[in-house]
């Protein structure tokens, strides 16, 4: 069994309370290593070294290279120095460099290590030899000659130049978290790099939809709502990228060509790609919200809190989401027909009552469309419940109501924006807008409620968009089946006079 000399110093297997706060660390690490699809005997050596400080070497699944720092108690310029002093040879220590500065970006390397942000920009800087941009240099570890940069820049899609543009869009699109002063850190190691690409045949294998593809997520980034934790970090690194992108520009004329191309882009060619169908043609997209434009979002708490569609619609007007020349209206509907049995059921209903709803329809501007070309509504529904039945359970629905066969799910600003409200919401009125999901219903994903260890990542990507987990949905169509103006429009209830 192999360890360090120094490993009683770190792995404090004596202290229970230590053993029991790693053991809480290793949880989460798990379910990030089975959602990567790491095998048993992968994790379980993972594991031995995580807890203990100890691995079989004869194995060849056992922690090498970055691993090694990666899964250490602690971090620290002395540790990455007496660990990178047992490579005995130019392959190994290139294997350790290149591994710990990789890991460096990782989502990890954030959650396991507790360096200060000055430690951490003082172990990058010690990685490569006192250097802060990139270099060519070579310096010499352990009797062997390296490069002071300890990666590739550029191979195909892949190196240093693709991997932190990689890891920036994911940055972004998290909701949460996400270790931004890391990629802030490196920005202009990464920004000096680029006058280097030519060197290593970027021009080869470029790839021009790709980079300008992460290149539109930052040129025409969308802010995450505060109250999602980094919001405003990740916020000011775009506005540091964009700044040095604008002021210094791109010392490479694919990525400085590709950056003008990202810049220009009016992100509204969707509006152009319907997907027209009857039910009949295609009943999964009437019947499936998978397929929905806009899954359903309800509101399924058992507490009412005052004129709840009233706060909702103030907060659209609020963030300058509804139309000019808008008019609030509404009306009561009967939605008795749209609504599934296992809904109705949350209600407890009297079958022989029909099921009203007042309905507010409010029009979408263009600032949330992200487009001038076309324009949603919401439909907000509040079902009525009282006098319905011995307990009022409030529910509110709401519906997308497009004009046209849309595929709203490719518009990146639209769906920025519909995230967006569901957090405004929650985090100005206190109103939690949710959407019913299966997460264990999924027919080719084999994932279980309370998700298992594997199924960290994909549970923690869905709650992204919060959902209530359920077997069926409220609806018994599908938002195609909802066209605004078409043939399926609700029914109005001719007792309840339209209230202006």
């Amino acid at each position: 069994m192999a360890n360090f000399s120094f490993k009683t110093q770190i792995w404090r297997v004596k202290d229970a309370n230590w053993m029991l706060g790693r053991k809480a660390q290793w949880n989460r690490v798990e379910g990030i290593l089975l959602s990567n699809q790491m095998n048993k005997v992968e994790l379980s050596s993972i594991k031995k070294y995580f807890m203990k400080g100890e691995w079989s070497p004869d194995t060849k699944y056992a922690p090498r290279g970055g691993d090694l720092f990666l899964y250490s108690p602690k971090h620290s310029i002395e540790i990455y120095d007496t660990m990178l002093e047992c490579s005995d040879s130019q392959i190994k220590i290139n294997i350790f460099r290149k591994g710990v500065f990789n890991k460096l970006l990782s989502g990890l390397f954030h959650f396991l290590t507790d360096l200060s942000e000055d430690e951490k920009t003082q172990l990058l800087a010690h990685i490569m030899n006192g250097q802060t941009e990139y270099t060519e240099d070579k310096f010499i570890v352990n009797g062997c000659e390296v490069s002071v940069f300890p990666e590739q820049l550029s191979s195909h899609i892949n190196g240093y130049f693709w991997s932190y543009l990689r890891g920036v869009k994911s940055l972004l699109n998290k909701k949460n978290g996400g270790s931004v002063f890391d990629f802030s850190l490196q920005l202009p190691l990464w920004m000096s790099s680029i006058r280097y690409l030519d060197k290593w045949d970027f021009s080869k294998d470029f790839k021009r939809a790709h980079l300008l593809d992460i290149f539109v997520a930052i040129a025409h980034y969308i802010p995450h709502h505060n109250s999602n934790s980094g919001a405003q970090e990740k916020a000011r690194f775009v506005k540091d990228f964009r700044r040095l992108a604008n002021d210094m520009g791109f010392s490479n004329d694919l990525v400085a060509s590709t950056w003008k191309l990202a810049q220009e882009s009016k992100e509204d060619e969707w509006v152009d790609h319907l997907y027209q169908c009857t039910k009949d043609e295609d009943s999964y997209a009437w019947d499936s919200s998978d397929f929905a434009l806009f899954t359903n979002l309800v509101y399924r708490s058992k507490v009412y809190q005052g004129d709840m569609v009233d706060a909702i619609y103030q907060r659209y007007a609020k963030n300058g989401f509804i139309a000019d020349g808008h008019v609030f209206n509404q009306s009561y509907i009967d939605v008795t027909e749209l609504l599934t049995q296992d809904f109705i059921a949350e209600l407890a209903v009297s079958n022989s009552k029909a099921i009203l709803g007042r309905l507010t329809r409010l029009e979408l501007s263009e600032k949330f469309m992200g487009t001038s070309k076309v324009s949603f509504s919401l439909d907000i529904i509040a079902i009525d419940c009282k006098g319905n039945h011995e307990r009022e359970v409030p529910r509110i629905l709401i519906i997308e109501r497009p004009t046209d066969f849309y595929v709203a799910a490719d518009a990146r600003r639209y769906c920025a924006n519909r995230q967006f409200m569901v957090d405004d919401i929650k985090a100005e009125t206190g109103i939690e807008l949710v959407r019913y999901f299966g997460f264990d219903q999924n027919p080719i994903l084999e994932r279980t409620y309370p998700p298992r260890p594997q199924d960290y990542l994909e549970y923690e990507k869905e709650m992204e968009r919060p959902f209530y987990n359920a077997s069926y949905l409220p609806l018994k169509t599908g938002s195609t089946a909802f066209i605004l103006n078409d043939e399926n429009e609700y029914v109005v209830v001719p007792d309840r006079p339209t209230i202006l």
